[in-house]
């Protein structure tokens, strides 16, 4: 079931979101803390699809319409370009929610980055990890959530073409067979995707390895509608993963559904090309990713965001309504504890 926002609207596969804390002069207001001290968290990761086909700015107006809407704590986006971090950033709720992000994108310091985190958390910290993902990188920041430090990191991994993959795919979806065992092969670029796994994981963990982060982002590879598929088509990246249980899926601890981000049965755009954009194969996958590191963050549940533009009421008899990318995106809602609760030794708490 999807429901819209407004003329330019965002829906949620089971039920949108509403809005969290209030705005304050120069930049967020807190959410209260839960009694048991633990700091309830919302973070969202999204590929925004930078060509610029498929009615982009109605594309990015509609997310920045959601981040108003929602607000987010944490946003990792990826395929970020000057064209729509201007949009995205043409929002005043926007760029009052994340107050760094106009000068981190805008003030000409640098190049716009391909990843990105916005933060309605204080920064401690941000640096760069370049040869991550070809020229893409890695965007890691260091939060102040409620006295308690956070690291987050948006990332997307190499992407090679796999056409094979995406019409074996099609026929499962159409008539599963469980007794199926040809898969096709390995879907190209594996090495480079389990090499930019190891760099960004090396680059998070370290001296800080037993600290509280978050991995958000594009891999690339994921989990598909059948694990014997998925270990043919990304067995290597997989098991690179499995080679860090130091770092957990949200999506397995917040949601029991497949949760594929990259869907060729609901997704058109996904292989739409033009003169600006080619075909880009990959199997239906859930490629986009939030990982957790650390004891004190809790996932609470996880959801993908299916963003539809829909028509305005005028435009309805020649307006066909348009996703927002090529991805769906990933909410997941997290509690950090910040402290200890409270013991009661009059209930019998020991």
């Amino acid at each position: 079931m999807l429901r819209s926002f407004g003329s330019f609207g965002w829906s949620t596969a089971a039920s949108h979101d509403t809005a969290a804390a209030g705005l304050v002069e120069g930049g967020l207001q807190s959410p209260r803390q839960r009694r048991d001290g633990a700091q309830p968290l919302t973070v969202v990761t999204q590929n925004l699809y930078a060509s610029e086909t498929a009615d982009p700015t109605r594309r990015v107006r509609a997310f920045a319409d959601y981040l108003e809407r929602a607000r987010p704590d944490i946003v990792a986006v990826q395929e970020l370009m000057p064209w729509n971090a201007k949009l995205l950033l043409s929002s005043e709720a926007v760029r009052r929610l994340y107050p760094l992000a106009e000068a981190d994108l805008l003030g000409g310091g640098e190049t716009t980055p391909w990843t990105y985190v916005l933060s309605r958390w204080p920064r401690l910290e941000r640096r760069r990890v370049s040869g991550i993902g070809d020229w893409r990188g890695l965007d890691v920041q260091r939060l102040n959530v409620s006295g308690a430090a956070l690291t987050v990191a948006s990332a997307h991994f190499t992407a090679d073409d796999c056409p094979v993959a995406p019409s074996v795919d099609e026929q499962e979806a159409a008539g599963p067979g469980t007794d199926r065992t040809d898969w096709g092969a390995a879907c190209p670029g594996g090495a480079g995707r389990v090499a930019d796994l190891q760099a960004t994981l090396s680059a998070l963990d370290g001296a800080e390895a037993t600290r509280d982060a978050l991995l958000l982002g594009d891999f690339n590879f994921g989990p598909t509608r059948h694990p014997a598929a998925a270990a043919v088509w990304y067995g290597a990246e997989l098991e690179a993963l499995r080679g860090h249980p130091q770092w957990r899926d949200a999506w397995a601890e917040g949601n029991a559904s497949l949760g594929l981000s990259w869907d060729n049965q609901r997704n058109p755009i996904n292989k739409r090309g033009d003169e600006h954009d080619v075909p880009f194969n990959q199997p239906s996958s859930r490629c986009d990713r939030v990982l957790v590191r650390g004891k004190h963050l809790r996932v609470r549940s996880a959801r993908l965001l299916e963003g539809r533009v829909p028509c305005r009421p005028r435009d309805e008899r020649s307006c066909t309504p348009t996703l927002v990318s090529d991805h769906f995106g990933v909410k997941v809602a997290l509690t950090l504890a910040i402290r200890p609760p409270k013991v009661d030794l009059d209930k019998g708490d020991l």
